[in-house]
């Protein structure tokens, strides 16, 4: 009886040393799948802060945006200077200005 025991005892205790091993080994491989994905979360997050401030430095301010556009119609003249034609701006359409008295 005692020998069974000893013997329920002994494999108990190689139980515990296998699970203690299994215990460590999983836990390990949980946290260097952390330390990876940590990593990678990192390095995307560097990534993309970088490609964000490029399109930012690419971007053109609306007031530069609107300085650039063309302003009024082009008009053809004859060689006599008389007005031909007038091409009216998308934009702003056909401007005349008015005379103040």
């Amino acid at each position: 009886m005692q020998n069974k025991i000893r013997s329920l005892i002994k494999k108990r205790k190689a139980d515990n040393h296998k699970n203690k091993i299994f215990l460590i080994g999983s836990a390990s491989l949980i946290t260097l799948t952390l330390l990876i994905m940590i990593s990678i979360f990192v390095i995307s997050g560097i990534w993309l802060q970088n490609k964000i401030a490029t399109i930012k430095d690419n971007v053109v301010p609306a007031e530069e945006l609107f300085a650039k556009m063309p302003r009024g119609g082009a008009k053809i003249y004859d060689r006599n200077g008389a007005l031909l034609y007038q091409f009216v701006d998308e934009y702003e359409g056909l401007r005349r200005p008015v005379e103040l008295e």
